[in-house]
């Protein structure tokens, strides 16, 4: 008999194992499944920052010694980033210069590459859930796991090939999480080592991965019969390493200065109330986006999501509901339960993103739900087993496997068309800006798509109807804030293409003005002077001989703005001294000329015979 049930137990236990590892191989597939269609994309967004422009990446391996060494965007900008002060993340930019390196610019790799990684990031999570939260329901883990493996609000981490760094981030975080948790396991200098370098990895990978020193704490006090005195003792090793890493990154060769600007600064003109009731409803949107993801977008900037007072139902509402989480989660992590660790780790995670503590930019993006919904789908897990043990009857599972169905189906339609969306700028543009129509950035954006359209098509109604419409952009963007410096260079050519030239000097004017060290400064200045040298030239021709020269007086003064631009403009000034009866000036405008272009004919020619 004993025989028997030794080999019963036996063929239990193997056809647990089978089915543990069939939900694996199951989450790896569906997540190739779900963003297979993201493939063959291009580049978008912020891919131009961190590989198609970084010159640290682009040189392949040689490039990590400075990628290390410097900010992430240095590599593009060849300058100190007047944004943000922590940008800091070196990890996913060495993957992208080995990737250059094998790959060129085979977009298509790249992305098999991030969706690879998100694979086993998805399996690594199920794993996770499956040992340390449901060891004893194998099928809650999975779906679970699942869940976070369809989420519609993953769709910008895996399709945008820039946000590598959420996934690394999130991989080594859960790595992490899953090693620290083994201390009791295995007590070994080799599992330390292993834990720490986990640690490093995903600090490297994204800076609010230093939320992990709360977080692996409230971890070990859940899911381990350690005493408290134990677990500050056994943390003490990933205080050293989040102050090591803060203090390298606080002495790389470069330390951005942040620059005072509402497109950076989303709550600059906000009072305090306004601050913190606006970040209030927005905590709430991410909790509706989570439960019913229907729209996904890329830019929820300044003036998108507009400043609320508490007076506003849905920001009070959310503050309340999200102290009545806190306490709860206090109160639970006192009875050591699972309930405890989920909630306060997804307030940990979404609140350092939230712009309460640090300005970290955006107000609210996509992205940043990605780490805090690993832990929500813990909470509805942990919450549905409740439910499950509480009320054992057959239609809650029934019930609860048909509605995950539906969110697999949904997911997967909504998934499959954002991927679409992601293929480069002009449709992810043009998608978002039905979403996002009052952000001034989102605006700017979908005007230079347009604008950039404009070079490959060739019937002139059609061209000007786009340019059009790129300029109501702006002049929409410019009645919301008249100070984001990034829209006047693309106004400026949309005028420019027109023909209105007047409006162009504007725009490139105010570009000077709030951007003196762009690169288009001195280029605008020549393509002005060229034009309207043209121009000044033309009805200097004609003006001459009606021998009308007060009609050359205005010439003369718009001449003067852009002689130290273009040379040629010197020869028109002495025309315009010398018919003025002012021959001195007129030798004087021409050898001026000479020193700044000495091979122009024109004016060698007028200071041999002053006379044509």
């Amino acid at each position: 008999m004993s025989n028997n049930k030794t080999a019963k137990n036996t063929s239990s236990n193997l056809d647990s194992f089978k089915i543990e590892k069939l939900f694996g191989v199951i989450i790896f597939l569906v997540s190739f499944i779900f963003y297979w269609n993201a493939i063959p994309n291009e580049t978008a967004l912020d891919d131009v920052m961190v590989l198609t422009n970084n010159q640290f990446v682009l040189q392949g391996i040689e490039g990590i010694p400075d990628i290390l060494k410097h900010e992430s965007f240095y590599g593009a900008t060849g300058k100190i980033s007047s944004q943000l002060s922590w940008r800091y993340r070196p990890l996913s930019l060495i993957v992208f210069a080995i990737e250059h390196e094998l790959f060129g610019n085979n977009w298509s790799a790249y992305h098999f590459i991030n969706i690879l990684l998100y694979a086993l990031l998805c399996f690594a999570i199920y794993n996770f859930i499956k040992r340390h939260i449901f060891p004893d329901a194998i099928f809650i883990a999975f779906c679970a796991a699942l869940i976070f493996t369809v989420h519609p609000m993953h769709t910008e981490v895996v399709a945008n090939i820039k946000s590598l760094d959420e996934i690394l981030a999130l991989l080594f975080s859960v790595l992490f999480l899953n090693s620290f948790l083994n201390y009791n396991q295995i007590k070994n200098i080799k599992s330390i080592a292993v834990t720490i370098i986990f640690l490093i990895l995903a600090l490297l990978s994204k800076e609010s991965s230093a939320t992990l020193l709360v977080i692996a704490p409230l971890a070990m006090l859940v899911f381990t019969k350690d005493a408290i005195k134990d677990i500050i003792l056994k943390s003490i090793p990933l205080l050293f390493t989040v102050l090591l890493f803060t203090f390298i990154r606080m002495n790389i060769s470069d330390i951005p200065a942040t620059k005072v600007d509402i497109m950076n600064d989303p709550y600059l003109l906000a009072t305090t109330h306004e601050k913190f009731a606006t970040i209030s409803l927005i905590l709430g949107k991410y909790i509706g986006l989570l439960i019913a993801p229907i729209n996904q977008c890329i830019e929820y900037g300044y003036n998108q999501i507009p400043y609320v007072t508490f007076s506003n139902i849905l920001s009070i509402t959310s503050l309340a509901f999200h102290v009545a989480v806190f306490i709860f989660s206090i109160t639970q992590l006192i009875k050591r339960k699972p309930i405890g660790f989920a909630t306060l780790s997804y307030l940990i995670s979404i609140i350092i993103l939230s712009n309460i503590l640090i300005n970290i930019g955006p107000p609210m993006a996509d992205r940043f739900l990605f780490m805090p919904s690993f832990f929500f789908v813990i909470i509805i897990a942990i919450l549905f087993e409740s439910l499950q043990s509480r009320i054992n009857k057959s239609y809650i599972n029934y019930a609860s496997l048909s509605l995950l169905t539906c969110f697999v189906l949904f997911s997967f339609v909504k998934v499959y068309a954002r991927n679409k969306d992601w293929k480069n700028n002009e449709t992810l543009y043009k998608a978002d800006i039905i979403k996002s129509p009052n952000s001034v950035r989102m605006l700017t954006y979908h005007a230079g798509m347009l604008i950039n359209q404009t070079d490959s098509i060739q019937d002139s109604l059609t061209k000007s109807n786009k340019l059009k419409t790129a300029i109501n952009n702006f002049e929409k963007a410019y009645s919301i804030y008249k100070s984001y410096a990034n829209m006047y260079q693309n106004w400026g050519l949309s005028y420019y293409r027109i023909n209105n030239i007047d409006s162009a000097e504007w725009a490139w004017n105010r570009l000077k003005q709030l951007k003196p060290d762009s690169k288009f400064v001195p280029m605008n200045d020549t393509l002005l002077a060229t034009t309207r040298f043209n121009i000044w030239n033309k009805k200097y021709e004609e003006a001459l001989p009606r021998q009308n020269y007060a009609e050359l007086l205005p010439l003369y003064r718009n001449a003067i703005s852009y002689y130290d631009v273009m040379p040629g403009s010197w020869v028109l000034i002495g025309k315009l001294y010398f018919v003025n009866n002012k021959k001195d000036s007129a030798t004087w405008a021409w050898n001026e000329c000479l020193k700044r272009d000495p091979g122009n004919v024109e004016a060698k020619k007028l200071l041999a015979n002053p006379v044509w």
